[in-house]
C-alpha cells in the first residue's frame, strides 16, 4: 500500500499494529500494551478502507486482545461487523473466526441460548 503519512504507515500497517498488539498479550501477558496498542489500532483503521480491513482485523482485535479489557457485551457488534464483512467478500477463514468470536461472546455475555441459535442459523 501507499505510505500517506509522513511517519510512513500505511494500510498494512493496520495489520502490524493488530498483531504486535495480540504479540503483547498473549505472548508477554502485557495487557495494558497491548490494549492500548489496540486502541491504536482502530484509529489507525479510520486512516484507511475500515469496511475492508473489518473482516481480517476485528476478529484478532475482539478476540484476543480487548477481550481483556472490554466487556463481553460490548464486543458483539464489532464481531457481528466483521461476520457480515467477511461473508459479503467470501472470505470463509475469517467469517468461521468471527463467527466463533461471537458466539462464545455471546453465550459467556448471557444471550439467550434460543436467540443465539436465531441468529446462527
Amino acid at each position: 500500500g501507499k505510505c500517506n503519512s509522513p511517519y510512513g504507515h500505511c494500510e498494512y500497517s493496520v495489520f502490524g499494529a493488530v498483531a504486535f498488539a495480540t504479540s503483547l498479550v498473549g505472548t508477554l501477558d502485557d495487557i495494558d500494551e497491548g490494549s492500548a496498542w489496540g486502541r491504536s489500532t482502530l484509529s489507525l483503521m479510520n486512516l484507511y478502507d475500515k469496511a475492508a480491513l473489518v473482516s481480517s482485523i476485528y476478529g484478532a482485535l475482539y478476540g484476543f486482545v480487548l477481550v481483556w479489557k472490554e466487556p463481553f457485551q460490548l464486543q458483539l457488534e464489532p464481531l457481528a461487523q466483521a461476520i457480515r464483512a467477511s461473508v459479503a467478500k467470501g472470505d470463509v477463514e475469517f467469517a468461521f473466526i468471527n463467527i466463533t468470536f461471537y458466539v462464545s461472546r455471546s453465550f459467556f455475555s448471557g444471550k439467550n441460548i434460543r436467540v443465539l441459535i436465531g441468529e446462527v442459523e
